[in-house]
């Protein structure tokens, strides 16, 4: 279908969060589309577009969860990624 509609797309071999991160983080993507909002604590993504869904008249929401909003900063998201890898290395 996104070929059809000639639209770009990356295949990510596992899972995609990292990749997708990597490319908000370059600039390639403005906003990242996933299921769950994992990418704005576990990786820092400024924007993330999560829990869409679309009608039989093809309009889509969604709720845009912007990292700035809640009060993140570079050294809260430090402490967590840091506890959730002692959490899981204990």
């Amino acid at each position: 279908a996104l070929r059809l509609e000639q639209i770009s797309f990356l295949v990510a071999p596992y899972e995609a969060d990292s990749q997708i991160a990597f490319l908000c983080k370059k600039g390639v993507l403005d906003v990242a589309l996933t299921e769950d909002s994992d990418l704005v604590i576990g990786h820092a993504v400024e924007n993330v577009l999560c829990k869409v869904e679309c009608s039989n008249d093809q309009e889509c929401r969604g709720i845009l969860i912007q990292r700035q909003s809640l009060g993140a900063t570079p050294q809260s998201l430090r402490s967590f990624r840091d506890f959730s890898t002692l959490m899981l290395t204990i």
